[in-house]
């Protein structure tokens, strides 16, 4: 079975390295019954506290234009002097998630054990880190790559010479891919980058979201996670827009950093209608949102 690729160095090392990515893939029983199934039961049944011994970590914080706080955290091998050529693996997590997720720390971890000079930076999804307050009226959405720009380009500053390489899970995969094809110029910054588990097609997962009592548990327990979130920082939603508060983009971004601006810059307006429909800083109905019970409603009325 080939793998197509683009013959680079690297690529065919790859291959050569992981015979497996030549061979029929055969699922397991338990993912023939459900991929969701395989985030359920590791959540549940994985009880290791993670005391991260020999890892050291820091948080950092960036204000985006529209005020929004950004958070991401870096990890390293604790009494390791790093360079700067030692590389970064930087992590976009699925959806809700940070750096406290049990599957991003046993991946943390295991990097540095096993790469002791990589270093890990792991984006925390706006609005669900719960050392940082919101502080703005926009929550992480399945299509905005703001936060994730803005991460990558503060490390790129501080560490022009280090390799970079990004891994994006789940729907932190669609984030990353988005985000490398969005502006082309972004991949040359990369050695290279992974997409684990991501929805080829987020529409269509949406609506497979809701075909049966698994799959609707699923899609509840994220919008429950969203709707907490809304629910905590209400005061925040409601609150009037600032005069000088940059327009939004119907995913959430400020015209102005979206990289949607080329495009959109100097077309908006009172009432113009972008995206899925809402209007540019059109106020949000958040007794409806507080009411929702699956993640595709949730979308539709909020992103």
């Amino acid at each position: 079975m080939a793998v197509e690729h683009s013959g680079s160095y690297f690529n065919r090392q790859v291959v050569k390295k992981c015979p497996a990515m030549t061979k029929r893939y055969r699922p397991p029983l338990l993912a023939s019954i459900g991929p969701n199934w395989h985030v359920i039961l590791f959540t549940k049944l994985n009880g290791r506290k993670y005391s991260f011994s020999g890892i050291t970590s820091q948080m950092f914080t960036i204000t985006a234009e529209d005020g929004a706080t950004v958070t991401y955290d870096t990890f390293g091998a604790d009494g390791r002097v790093y360079s700067n050529n030692d590389p970064w693996v930087i992590l976009c997590p699925g959806a809700c998630g940070t750096q406290e997720a049990g599957y991003i720390r046993t991946l943390v971890e295991k990097i540095i054990r096993k790469q002791p000079a990589w270093r890990v930076a792991v984006l925390n999804h706006l609005g669900m880190d719960d050392r940082v307050p919101l502080t703005s009226a926009r929550i992480a959405s399945h299509g905005c790559t703001l936060s994730l720009d803005l991460m990558v380009k503060e490390i790129r500053a501080r560490y022009q010479s280090s390799p970079l390489m990004l891994i994006g899970i789940s729907i932190g995969g669609n984030i990353s891919l988005k985000y490398l094809g969005e502006k082309p110029e972004r991949q040359s910054m990369f050695k290279a980058a992974i997409s684990v588990c991501w929805g080829y097609d987020l529409g269509h997962c949406m609506e497979r979201s809701e075909i049966d009592w698994l799959r609707k548990c699923y899609s509840r327990h994220f919008a429950s996670e969203f709707i907490s979130k809304v629910k905590l920082y209400k005061d925040v939603f409601t609150a009037p827009p600032s005069p000088q508060a940059p327009p939004v983009h119907s995913c959430g971004c400020p015209s102005t950093q979206c990289a949607r601006d080329a495009f959109m810059q100097g077309e908006f307006g009172e009432g113009v209608v972008v995206g899925n429909g809402r209007a540019v800083n059109e106020e949000i109905d958040i007794e409806k949102v507080l009411n929702i019970k699956l993640m595709r409603e949730f979308d539709d009325e909020f992103m």
